[in-house]
């Protein structure tokens, strides 16, 4: 596989690392802060436990999406805290080979095997990519 796809995003849907959508992170905030919801006996309709247990998905997650702040210090403490933390080479090669042949598989059914056709599916958006 050429590494020119090591750079390139997979499509929506297909990165399996990724638990919920654009569009579900948005219904997960208009809901949280109460758009075009109505509130029940004087309390919030969505908690973030409600959320969470709706979208199958932990309440750490949901507090992220709802509070930009919280997502910025927990990004912060990921940067800082596990840089430490790195797998060797040896350790880490099995998984990266696996998910490079994933990747692959994807590009490959949707028909991208060159950077032209990456281009033209939207998903190159590093210039050095372009040259």
């Amino acid at each position: 596989m050429n590494r020119f796809m090591d750079r390139i995003k997979l499509p929506e849907g297909k990165d399996r690392r990724v638990k919920l959508s654009a569009q579900q992170k948005k219904e997960i905030y208009d809901k949280y802060y109460n758009r075009n919801v109505e509130y029940e006996n004087g309390t919030k309709l969505y908690s973030l436990n409600k959320l969470a247990r709706e979208y199958g998905v932990s309440k750490k997650l949901i507090l992220l999406i709802v509070n930009a702040e919280s997502k910025e210090k927990n990004d912060e403490y990921i940067k800082n805290h596990w840089k430490q933390y790195r797998w060797s080479k040896d350790k880490m090669s099995p998984y990266i080979r696996k998910f490079r042949e994933y990747k692959k598989e994807c590009f490959y059914n949707l028909g991208i095997k060159t950077v032209e056709d990456a281009k033209k599916a939207g998903l190159i958006n590093n210039k050095r990519l372009t040259k």
